[in-house]
């Protein structure tokens, strides 16, 4: 059991890091330990504070086998874009991008951030 503890942390890791990679243009940085230490250091990958705050600035990272399945599908069912997740009435909808989508609107909104930090 120990075992399989340590790979689903390990693949969660390397999800992240991938992630950074890819989002690092955009000024996007992973947060080690965001998990356990929670609070301003939420979030597993982060934008640094900046004078005029940003819209996105936190994002998490969820690794799952089959790769989200059913979310991929809605979005080729459709051929869209982008989907909507509506959830309860008190709840907020949620938007769910592919990840080439969401750089592009990174890149058109002027989110740049290679010179931010390490």
């Amino acid at each position: 059991m120990i075992g399989r503890g340590r790979a689903c942390k390990a693949r969660g890791y390397y999800a992240e890091k991938r992630m950074e990679a890819l989002l690092r243009p955009y000024g996007f940085r992973r947060m080690p330990m965001s998990g356990a230490l929670g609070g301003d250091h939420a979030g597993d990958l982060r934008r640094p504070a900046e004078p005029v705050p940003r819209a996105l600035t936190v994002l998490e990272v969820k690794r799952r086998a089959g790769g989200q399945r059913c979310i991929r599908r809605w979005l080729v069912q459709g051929a869209a874009n982008g989907l909507l997740l509506v959830g309860d009435r008190s709840q907020e909808p949620l938007a769910v991008l592919p990840l080439e989508v969401l750089r592009r609107l990174l890149g058109e909104a002027s989110y740049q951030g290679g010179n931010h930090g390490t």
